[in-house]
């Protein structure tokens, strides 16, 4: 699921602080009424629908019960740790690539896998990378890539982002998990010895936490999905199919059951429908023989300037009443993985149970088209027990204003792991 922390709620919150900066377009069933539900929503909205059903009314389900501080605590703790080891993770691998090229990521590197990104996010990177360097790079791109990621997640973060309205887990609770040992030193090591081991043939295109938005048309209302999407691979090969790899710790690392299987529906369909058609807008400048033999500063593969993926983001729309005749192509043209980034274990999804089968896609359709009927109809009774401003703690968002003009010096880092 996208950030892949291990709390719907966690997602919830990290998704609607940064969706904001995300305007849907205007199109022709504007009319109609509409939703947006980012898929960290499903869950909790899930499970107030199925006691709605029961003809429980609404207002004893939303009743606010006191919360156990210690629980929101755990959560905190297991929400951070989700989001350092998923930018490790990213990092790592823009490290790994360029370090194929004979470099290390300049800016252009950074706009080809983190797409249409603000310019002050380019920016605040391009600083944290200064600092890496001033520090020293070795010949590891998985320790440059680990120096790169404990210099970002002590600098430049926002702990009080604006309009987030609740802190019953203080900011400065939330800078200590970042900053200290919330994920443990075994899984750094088993982290870096996995990474140490992992051997590539090419260079695909790959994009890491990528925005994607999807407008999903039932005859009598629309539902938009606001997703962030792991990794998306595509590799130069078209035969090859699109991969979504969703990374996942803790005990989100499992088969997925209904519920993850909408998610993972929607996913399918956000890519699906943003990018199937925008593949030979990307260039792969990079041949196996130019990493062998050349020293230049050769591109990873992108997404060209004039690409409208670039011009006019990613924003997908389908009618529901197509999917299930573009079934067996939707799933012939993704593959789905849970991975757990310390272990590398992963988890093949099988779409066949979710587009291949006509009941189970139109079970889930059904589903979501009475959800979103629902959502429409008492929006604004649940609109705050949804709200990721009114969760008991906020995520930090990247980078925080000052940053870049900001003379504090990035903090030294030392690496001593012994593997």
């Amino acid at each position: 699921m996208n950030i892949g922390l291990d709390s719907e709620q966690d997602l919830n919150i990290l998704v609607q602080q940064r969706e904001s900066v995300h305007t849907p377009q205007e199109d022709s069933h504007s009319k109609i009424p509409g939703a947006r539900i980012n898929p960290s929503k499903i869950e909790p909205l899930s499970e107030i629908f199925s006691k709605y059903q029961e003809d429980i009314p609404l207002t004893e389900i939303l009743k606010e019960e006191p919360l156990d501080k210690s629980n929101v605590e755990k959560n905190a703790k297991s929400a951070v740790y989700g989001i350092l080891v998923h930018n490790l993770k990213y990092f790592t691998g823009i490290f790994q690539a360029t370090n194929r090229l004979g470099r290390i990521p300049n800016r252009k590197d950074l706009e080809s896998v983190f797409i249409n990104k603000k310019d002050d996010y380019y920016s605040a990177l391009l600083k944290i990378m200064d600092e890496t360097v001033n520090q020293g790079l070795t010949k590891d791109p998985v320790f440059n890539a680990h120096t790169f990621w404990e210099i970002w997640r002590r600098n430049g973060q926002n702990y009080t982002p604006e309009k987030h309205k609740n802190f019953l887990i203080s900011p400065d609770k939330i800078k200590y998990l970042y900053e200290n040992h919330t994920i443990p030193d075994n899984d750094i090591e088993q982290f870096i010895a996995n990474h140490k081991s992992q051997t590539q043939e090419n260079i695909p295109f790959t994009a890491y936490e990528t925005f994607l938005l999807l407008n999903l048309y039932f005859p009598n209302c629309n539902l938009q999905v606001p997703t962030y999407i792991d990794r998306i691979e595509i590799d130069k090969n078209t035969d090859k199919p699109i991969k979504i790899v969703d990374y996942k710790t803790g005990k989100q690392f499992k088969e997925p059951e209904f519920r993850e299987k909408i998610q993972i529906f929607l996913m399918t369909l956000a890519v699906f429908t943003n990018l199937i058609d925008k593949t030979s807008d990307i260039d792969y400048s990079v041949s196996d023989w130019n990493i062998t033999h050349s020293q230049n500063n050769i591109p990873l593969p992108r997404f060209k300037e004039n690409s409208k993926a670039i011009k006019k983001g990613l924003l997908g729309s389908i009618q529901s009443e197509y999917i299930i005749d573009l079934a067996d192509i939707i799933k012939n043209s993704i593959e789905f993985s849970y991975v757990n980034p310390v272990t590398m274990e992963k988890i093949n999804i099988d779409l066949d149970g979710i587009f291949k089968n006509i009941s189970s896609t139109s079970s889930i359709l059904d589903y979501l088209n009475r959800l979103t009927e629902f959502y429409i109809k008492n929006k604004e009774t649940l609109k705050y027990k949804l709200s990721g401003r009114n969760t008991p703690y906020a995520l930090p968002q990247f980078p925080k204003k000052g940053f870049l003009e900001d003379n504090y010096q990035t903090e030294a880092v030392q690496l001593s792991l012994n593997v």
